[in-house]
Protein backbone atom coordinates (compact mmCIF):
# COMPACT_ATOMS: atom_id res chain seq x y z
CA UNK A 1 0.00 0.00 0.00
CA UNK A 2 1.14 3.54 -0.70
CA UNK A 3 0.87 6.35 1.83
CA UNK A 4 -1.40 9.29 1.07
CA UNK A 5 -2.67 12.33 2.99
CA UNK A 6 -5.71 10.46 4.30
CA UNK A 7 -3.60 7.65 5.73
CA UNK A 8 -1.10 10.10 7.23
CA UNK A 9 -3.86 12.08 8.94
CA UNK A 10 -5.46 8.81 10.07
CA UNK A 11 -2.20 7.68 11.66
CA UNK A 12 -1.83 10.99 13.50
CA UNK A 13 -5.45 10.80 14.69
CA UNK A 14 -4.93 7.26 16.02
CA UNK A 15 -1.74 8.35 17.79
CA UNK A 16 -3.68 11.23 19.38
CA UNK A 17 -6.22 8.71 20.64
CA UNK A 18 -3.37 6.87 22.39
CA UNK A 19 -1.19 9.75 23.57
CA UNK A 20 -2.66 10.24 27.05
CA UNK A 21 -2.64 6.56 28.01
CA UNK A 22 0.53 5.86 30.03
CA UNK A 23 0.11 2.15 29.29
CA UNK A 24 1.18 2.87 25.69
CA UNK A 25 4.07 5.26 26.32
CA UNK A 26 7.69 4.55 27.13
CA UNK A 27 10.44 6.92 28.14
CA UNK A 28 11.15 7.94 24.54
CA UNK A 29 7.79 7.50 22.82
CA UNK A 30 5.44 4.64 22.16
CA UNK A 31 6.17 1.26 23.72
CA UNK A 32 5.49 -2.15 22.13
CA UNK A 33 1.90 -2.29 23.45
CA UNK A 34 1.31 1.22 22.15
CA UNK A 35 2.55 0.39 18.66
CA UNK A 36 0.56 -2.86 18.60
CA UNK A 37 -2.60 -0.99 19.57
CA UNK A 38 -1.92 1.86 17.11
CA UNK A 39 -1.38 -0.69 14.33
CA UNK A 40 -4.59 -2.55 15.17
CA UNK A 41 -6.69 0.63 15.41
CA UNK A 42 -5.20 2.11 12.23
CA UNK A 43 -5.90 -1.04 10.22
CA UNK A 44 -9.43 -1.22 11.64
CA UNK A 45 -9.97 2.37 10.50
CA UNK A 46 -8.47 1.62 7.06
CA UNK A 47 -9.18 -2.08 6.41
CA UNK A 48 -7.78 -2.00 2.87
CA UNK A 49 -4.45 -0.47 3.93
CA UNK A 50 -2.84 -3.44 5.72
CA UNK A 51 0.15 -1.44 7.00
CA UNK A 52 2.56 -3.27 9.30
CA UNK A 53 3.73 -1.95 12.64
CA UNK A 54 7.14 -1.25 11.07
CA UNK A 55 5.56 0.77 8.25
CA UNK A 56 3.59 2.86 10.76
CA UNK A 57 6.72 3.41 12.86
CA UNK A 58 8.69 4.53 9.80
CA UNK A 59 5.92 6.94 8.76
CA UNK A 60 5.72 8.35 12.28
CA UNK A 61 9.50 8.99 12.27
CA UNK A 62 9.19 10.68 8.87
CA UNK A 63 6.29 12.90 10.00
CA UNK A 64 8.12 13.79 13.22
CA UNK A 65 11.20 14.80 11.22
CA UNK A 66 9.09 16.98 8.93
CA UNK A 67 7.33 18.55 11.91
CA UNK A 68 10.63 19.38 13.64
CA UNK A 69 12.14 20.84 10.46
CA UNK A 70 9.14 23.14 9.97
CA UNK A 71 8.91 24.02 13.66
CA UNK A 72 12.58 24.98 13.76
CA UNK A 73 12.39 26.78 10.39
CA UNK A 74 9.59 29.00 11.65
CA UNK A 75 11.97 30.32 14.33
CA UNK A 76 14.49 31.53 11.75
CA UNK A 77 14.79 35.18 10.78
CA UNK A 78 13.09 36.04 7.49
CA UNK A 79 10.66 33.11 7.62
CA UNK A 80 6.92 33.71 7.59
CA UNK A 81 4.07 31.30 8.18
CA UNK A 82 0.77 31.03 6.33
CA UNK A 83 -1.66 29.74 8.93
CA UNK A 84 -4.37 28.99 6.38
CA UNK A 85 -2.10 26.85 4.22
CA UNK A 86 0.09 25.57 7.09
CA UNK A 87 3.08 26.56 5.00
CA UNK A 88 6.46 28.17 5.67
CA UNK A 89 7.00 31.30 3.60
CA UNK A 90 10.59 32.47 3.82
CA UNK A 91 11.92 35.40 1.87
CA UNK A 92 13.34 34.06 -1.44
CA UNK A 93 16.92 34.85 -0.43
CA UNK A 94 16.44 32.93 2.85
CA UNK A 95 15.65 29.54 1.23
CA UNK A 96 19.26 28.45 0.64
CA UNK A 97 20.24 29.17 4.26
CA UNK A 98 17.05 27.59 5.56
CA UNK A 99 17.55 24.38 3.58
CA UNK A 100 21.17 24.12 4.75
CA UNK A 101 20.02 24.45 8.36
CA UNK A 102 16.92 22.24 8.04
CA UNK A 103 17.31 19.90 5.06
CA UNK A 104 13.88 18.27 5.45
CA UNK A 105 12.11 21.61 5.01
CA UNK A 106 13.12 21.62 1.32
CA UNK A 107 10.24 19.22 0.61
CA UNK A 108 7.83 21.96 1.70
CA UNK A 109 9.19 24.72 -0.48
CA UNK A 110 5.99 24.83 -2.55
CA UNK A 111 3.59 22.61 -0.64
CA UNK A 112 1.81 22.93 2.72
CA UNK A 113 2.19 20.67 5.74
CA UNK A 114 -1.41 20.41 6.96
CA UNK A 115 -0.55 18.07 9.84
CA UNK A 116 1.64 20.67 11.56
CA UNK A 117 -0.76 21.67 14.35
CA UNK A 118 -1.87 18.12 15.00
CA UNK A 119 1.75 16.98 15.31
CA UNK A 120 2.51 19.98 17.52
CA UNK A 121 -0.18 18.78 19.91
CA UNK A 122 1.23 15.27 19.79
CA UNK A 123 4.92 16.09 20.27
CA UNK A 124 4.84 19.27 22.32
CA UNK A 125 2.26 18.01 24.79
CA UNK A 126 -0.12 20.91 24.29
CA UNK A 127 -3.86 20.34 24.53
CA UNK A 128 -5.46 19.81 21.16
CA UNK A 129 -8.73 21.35 20.09
CA UNK A 130 -10.34 21.14 16.70
CA UNK A 131 -11.44 24.23 14.87
CA UNK A 132 -15.00 24.26 13.63
CA UNK A 133 -14.99 22.80 10.15
CA UNK A 134 -15.85 25.37 7.51
CA UNK A 135 -18.00 23.97 4.71
CA UNK A 136 -16.74 26.67 2.33
CA UNK A 137 -13.18 26.54 1.04
CA UNK A 138 -11.13 29.64 1.71
CA UNK A 139 -8.79 31.29 -0.75
CA UNK A 140 -5.22 31.99 0.20
CA UNK A 141 -2.86 34.08 -1.86
CA UNK A 142 0.68 32.86 -2.32
CA UNK A 143 3.19 35.13 -4.03
CA UNK A 144 6.45 33.65 -5.20
CA UNK A 145 9.40 35.26 -6.89
CA UNK A 146 10.89 33.45 -9.91
CA UNK A 147 13.62 35.11 -11.92
CA UNK A 148 12.57 38.61 -10.89
CA UNK A 149 8.90 38.00 -11.74
CA UNK A 150 6.27 37.65 -9.02
CA UNK A 151 3.75 34.90 -9.68
CA UNK A 152 0.54 34.96 -7.69
CA UNK A 153 -1.21 31.70 -6.99
CA UNK A 154 -4.70 31.61 -5.51
CA UNK A 155 -5.24 28.38 -3.67
CA UNK A 156 -8.53 27.06 -2.33
CA UNK A 157 -8.06 25.23 0.91
CA UNK A 158 -10.60 23.72 3.29
CA UNK A 159 -10.11 24.72 6.88
CA UNK A 160 -10.78 21.18 8.10
CA UNK A 161 -7.64 19.89 6.37
CA UNK A 162 -5.49 22.01 8.68
CA UNK A 163 -8.06 21.67 11.41
CA UNK A 164 -6.10 21.73 14.61
CA UNK A 165 -5.19 24.56 16.92
CA UNK A 166 -3.51 24.68 20.29
CA UNK A 167 -5.31 25.98 23.33
CA UNK A 168 -3.37 27.14 26.33
CA UNK A 169 -4.64 27.45 29.86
Amino acid sequence: MIWNNVYEKGLVDVMHDHKDNPKFKGQNGWNRDGWNSITTKFNEKFPLAHFSKQQLQEKERELKGHYKAIRDSRKESGVGWNDTLCMVLPEPEVWPRLIRAHLKVSKFRNIPFPLFYSLEGLYEGQPLTRWPVSPQPKQARLDELHGGVVFTLLVEVSVHFCSYSMSGD
